[in-house]
Formats: C-alpha cells, structure tokens, sequence
C-alpha cells in the first residue's frame, strides 16, 4: 500500500523537537518502530525524544540498548512530555491505547502525526498515515539477530583458535589430539577485547559415580 509521506517531510523541512510515543504494553513492533524512527530523525537533526505510557518489556530491552523509551510520570513528567512541536504516534491510533499519553496529546498544541497499520481507527486530530496492508517489516529484528549472531561465531572462532587440541565436534589441524591434562576446562569469552578466561569442570556427578573422561573411539 503507497503511502503519501509528504505531510509528514513537510513537518520535517526545519529542525523541531519531536517526540515520540506508542500505544501501552508496547510489542516489538511498537519498540522497533519508535528506536527506528527515533535514530532516522536524529540523523535529520531533530531534538527526539521518546515517551510512553508503559515501560519497555523486560523481554524486550534488547531493543532499546540505549534506554531511549522513557515513561511518563515515572521517568519524565506530563509537562515536559507537552514540550515538542510535533507529536509523532506509532502503531496506534486509539486514544484508549495511549493512556496517560493521551491526556498529553489531547491537551497539547503540537502537530500530532499518526504512523499506524491498524484497520481501526478513532479521530485523534492528527495527519493520518496509514497502511492497512498485511505487509510488516522485521528489518530491525533481523538487523539485531544478525548482530548476535556475527558475535557469537567471532567467540567460537576465537574461542577454538585458543584451544590447543581435538575433542569431539572441536577439530584443529594443528593439534590432531586430544589433551585432557591441561584442556578438561570450560572457555568463558568476553567480547570487550575478545577476552578468555576458564573455569574447571565439575568432574563429581551428583546422582551417579564418577568415571574418568575418555576418548570417544566411535
């Protein structure tokens, strides 16, 4: 669905303070969206900031590593939430879902722009932007999937490079053998300088006798 986003470009032709809000007990769509817009205008020169009714899920930190997404009353209050010129709404556009925020944008006289993709809708005064379609994007999502990702695999390289033997799935032509006397140790990586540490194995068994590592010869 083709969305007319010339309203929303004509707001942005001179620097304004914005913020930023979405509906309470936000989803990563609605984080997503806010981090995402927040970082493009941000780039534009815009003051941002970011306020909601609700805190950022536990679950959903991750989304927000820089603890943009401020709540209102316990974080920043009514008054400085008012402060802006324009009042961007992600996500929603029901004034029920806005909660404490939507005593800020009924009250304020900032422009309110709704960015939504929601079929229901209620009159919130503001510039509708809508897509309707059953089209979403999970760029971001996947942006940060990558990053975990691309972490992970540069501990296991630099994790197995350290480890001066062969054991199981762990193969190193350099060191064909295994080495239980000085390698019967877990390797603990620490991004920050692409660190190692270890720590021993626990080789007492709780519920059944110990026995003594071994090659495996399948």
């Amino acid at each position: 669905m083709k969305i007319d986003w010339t309203p929303l470009q004509d707001l942005l032709k001179t620097p304004r303070r914005i913020v930023l809000t979405t509906h309470v007990r936000p989803d990563a769509d609605a984080i997503g969206s806010e981090v995402a817009m927040a970082g493009l205008l941000d780039q534009l020169g815009m003051d941002v900031r970011i306020i909601n009714a609700s805190p950022v899920p536990t679950r959903l930190k991750f989304l927000d590593p820089d603890n943009r997404c401020l709540q209102i009353g316990s974080q920043i209050s009514e008054e400085h939430a008012r402060e802006a010129d324009v009042h961007l709404i992600l996500d929603t556009s029901a004034w029920g879902q806005l909660a404490e925020m939507g005593r800020v944008v009924r009250s304020t006289r900032a422009a309110k722009v709704v960015v939504d993709h929601h079929v229901s809708s209620e009159n919130l005064g503001a510039i509708d932007l809508k897509d309707k379609s059953k089209v979403f994007n999970t760029a971001r999502v996947e942006a940060l999937e990558l990053a975990n990702l691309v972490e992970t695999a540069k501990a296991t390289i630099v994790s197995a490079e350290a480890r001066k033997e062969s054991r199981g799935a762990h193969a190193h032509r350099d060191f064909p053998n295994r080495d239980d006397a000085n390698w019967i140790k877990h390797t603990l990586f620490y991004s920050e300088g692409n660190r190692l540490e270890y720590k021993p194995v626990a080789m007492k068994p709780l519920t059944v006798e110990t026995f003594q590592p071994k090659a495996r010869t399948f």
